[in-house]
């Protein structure tokens, strides 16, 4: 777009392939490609970007580390994509003051980390106030069953497996949340786990409850991503996940 043309000290990202890891964080939440994805390189270049946005009225949607859980930094129609992830600054804890100041580039997880060092703890928590949630699932083509049940079959089982094995064995979770996450710090990564599992997020089980589907559609809908839902029945096939429960008693 011409009104980022000659923005000081700034990389700017119009390459579709480019900014495709920007169009989401890590929640379940997509957006749609950006006008652009700009990388001020200081004060100066934000604060001119900011007055060609308010002048050419398109929207700015600020991204850190692109960490958060709820969709805050995913691009909607007509925005550029302000990429903070290499802007300067430490997390900075004051127990005295009950104070915490961290830069736009330090991810979730290492601020909560610096908090908890600190004595901090989580006084709120959605896991407890929305109760039970499914935030996702295995979806297979009827097709598919018809013409592989056994493989369908393997597949489910495996997860229920995994499930059981994510709360059995949490040094084993922690060891392949390593492997999984190599440039974060290990205390870091074993601190996320502990987490986890005491606000069970992973799930404990493959078979789908209706008051964790409940949950779900009624956020979804109260979030404006689905107008509505049809029954539990209509969508939710447990026929496999409780094979996969009977089979490991």
């Amino acid at each position: 777009m011409d009104a980022l043309n000659g923005l000081p000290e700034a990389t700017i990202l119009r390459d579709a392939e480019a900014m495709a890891p920007f169009l989401r964080d890590e929640s379940h939440v997509r957006g749609v490609p950006p006008l652009a994805v700009v990388r001020p390189h200081g004060p100066a270049a934000l604060r001119e970007l900011v007055r060609r946005a308010k002048a050419e009225g398109f929207g700015l949607v600020p991204r850190g580390a692109g960490t958060g859980k709820a969709g805050g930094c995913v691009p909607t129609e007509r925005t550029v994509v302000v990429d903070l992830s290499a802007w300067p600054g430490d997390i900075q804890v004051s127990a005295q003051d009950l104070c915490l100041s961290a830069p736009a580039s330090a991810p979730l997880r290492d601020v909560k980390a610096a908090a908890e060092a600190q004595g901090a703890k989580v006084v709120f928590d959605f896991s407890n106030y929305i109760g039970p949630f499914c935030n996702t699932g295995i979806m297979v083509l009827p097709s598919t069953i018809q013409k592989d049940p056994e493989m369908v079959q393997a597949l489910v089982t495996s997860f229920e497996e995994a499930s059981r094995k994510t709360y059995a064995d949490p040094a084993f979770s922690k060891e392949v949340a390593r492997k999984e996450f190599p440039d974060l710090p290990g205390e870091v990564v074993d601190k996320a786990i502990d987490a986890e599992l005491k606000f069970l997020i992973p799930a404990q089980s493959v078979v789908t409850k209706q008051d964790q589907w409940k949950n779900l559609m009624d956020m979804q809908v109260y979030l404006g991503n689905a107008k509505g839902t049809i029954s539990f029945d209509q969508i939710i096939d447990n026929s496999f996940a409780d094979k996969a429960v009977a089979s490991l008693k």
